[in-house]
């Protein structure tokens, strides 16, 4: 298979275009009047239609909450560290004999430890 081969799993989704007149009748998905009506301007995100912004309406965080902490690698928790495990270590706790039954999970006997198996 080449690059050239490959094709998207799904359809990438439309966008609707918006104001060209025609089928979509007068106003074309536009509304009446207004600023988002007009062409070529929309506000600005985060504008609230002339209330006060939010970022306004929060109060003030003095000083670099975290920013060192974070640099230094205090605030990395130890649940989030990797933990380096040995697969022939697993395999001796919890392979199951050729003589014994099988286990509750109806796994093989003497089955060995993968990725793919865990």
């Amino acid at each position: 298979m080449q690059l050239y081969q490959l094709k998207p799993t799904h359809q990438k989704k439309k966008t609707k275009r918006v104001g060209r007149g025609g089928k979509k009748g007068t106003y074309s998905g536009r509304g009446i009047k207004g600023q988002k009506s007009r062409a070529g301007r929309k506000p600005r995100p985060g504008f609230a239609g002339g209330d006060t912004l939010l970022i306004k309406r929060l109060p003030k965080q003095r000083g670099q909450r975290g920013k060192l902490k974070i640099r230094q690698g205090r605030k990395l928790s130890r649940r989030l560290k990797p933990v380096i495990l040995n697969l022939k270590d697993i395999e001796k706790k919890f392979s199951v004999k050729v003589g014994q039954k099988q286990s509750a999970s109806g796994e093989k006997p003497s089955q060995t430890v993968s990725p793919k198996s865990l």
